[in-house]
């Protein structure tokens, strides 16, 4: 809001104030002049410097909009929108409070305004379908089937270095974390950089498509594949660990956890943690067990204890294949091919919400606390916003 009405602009404000000290007598000689206007100027600059910092909101306020946003995700209400984001198929999406980008079977990467959706930005660049991104407050990694990836900075639509991964596939994963990126391959294998060094090894024992890398501490990673295995890999010694069976078509996404789930489910219902996150030790007490959640073509996703590789439990309610899956502490939500979205208590694993998002396969699914944000195969991106109080809709 509009402070005080000062005559001139900021730095005019010292010698406003002497002009009107001088006027009441105030300033007798130069020297208290220029201690006056030295003050005046100090504390103007603590002025401005204060104006340029953001305000506190009230502790109540914030109180009020979360508790209006975990009513929304408990009645299931939401404000959705979408935008053509491109002219072929949306293959990965990804956003945050300022920007959503997408990229499609149309080699091109789009940057969006995420609260008014307006394309900020086309990057050209790729040959074939971008099949992955990452983004964080400063760059982009995006990862083709032409078998490169490409570093942005997306902000200002300039394509910083380009990567050759592979010469005989395509990319078809990637993630990038504390300066070390992976890139999962067509032809099975996986690269590891060092982004500051540029340096790379390869991993090799997937037989087919990487679908989904994931870096989990400090040395290990885990992936998976059409081969419908996921692997457990140590990057120090540089290969695999464990391998975990047991879906029946090929693993298209994988989630992991670095704690258990909260104590008590969404919906109210009975907590199951006993065998997804959280297991009697010797003392009779509970202790945290990180898991992993994976979805498949094969219509289910599997929760998986991520030390011993036990299946702790098989979910399903998909009618097709589970294309993509995103979780966070409170709920999973998973996109399959009938253009059919789930979302999921992530404690009892009881299917909370069934939406039919698109008449076209759901190829990939972001979520935050506040959205849900879809890319289908028809290039459109939908997003389900759970802040709005206004023009909410019912649930489906």
């Amino acid at each position: 809001s509009a402070g005080p009405s000062i005559p001139g602009s900021l730095q005019n404000v010292s010698h406003y104030l002497r002009d009107k000290r001088a006027e009441s007598g105030n300033l007798s000689d130069s020297s208290s002049g220029n201690d006056a206007a030295g003050n005046s100027a100090a504390k103007d600059g603590q002025g401005a410097a204060a104006a340029q910092r953001p305000r506190r909101r009230p502790w109540k306020a914030i109180f009020a909009e979360r508790q209006v946003i975990a009513n929304n995700w408990r009645r299931f209400r939401y404000h959705e929108s979408q935008v053509q984001a491109h002219a072929d198929g949306i293959l990965c999406v990804q956003f945050n409070d300022e920007y959503m980008i997408t990229g499609s079977y149309d080699s091109k990467v789009h940057v969006w305004d995420a609260e008014t959706l307006e394309l900020v930005s086309e990057l050209t660049g790729h040959t074939m379908p971008v099949r992955a991104l990452e983004f964080d407050d400063c760059k982009l990694f995006s990862g083709s089937l032409d078998g490169t990836v490409k570093i942005w900075n997306y902000r200002d639509g300039t394509c910083i270095r380009t990567l050759r991964v592979f010469e005989n596939g395509g990319v078809i994963s990637l993630y990038h974390e504390r300066g070390t990126l992976v890139v999962g391959g067509e032809n099975g294998t996986i690269r590891v950089y060092n982004i500051a060094k540029m340096t790379s090894f390869t991993l090799t024992g997937h037989t087919d498509w990487v679908n989904t890398v994931r870096l989990y501490g400090e040395n290990t990673l885990f992936s998976c594949s059409d081969d419908m295995l996921i692997k457990r890999w140590d990057l120090e010694e540089r290969r695999c660990v464990h391998t975990y069976a047991g879906h029946s078509h090929h693993v298209q996404s994988l989630q992991l956890s670095t704690r258990a789930p909260p104590a008590s489910s969404l919906n109210g219902g009975p907590s199951m943690l006993s065998r997804v996150g959280r297991a009697p030790n010797k003392e009779g007490e509970t202790e945290t067990k990180p898991f992993m959640i994976s979805g498949s073509l094969d219509s289910t996703m599997r929760v998986w204890d991520i030390e011993t590789g036990e299946c702790l439990d098989t979910i399903f309610g998909h009618v097709e294949g589970i294309w993509s899956m995103a979780f966070d502490s409170l709920r999973v939500v998973s996109g399959s091919n009938d253009g059919v979205i789930k979302v999921w208590d992530t404690s009892s694993h009881a299917c909370l919400f069934t939406l039919q998002a698109s008449p076209a396969a759901v190829n990939c699914v972001a979520i935050s606390d506040t959205r849900i944000v879809i890319g289908d195969n028809e290039g459109k991106a939908r997003i389900y916003d759970f802040r709005d109080r206004r023009a909410l809709e019912p649930s489906h």
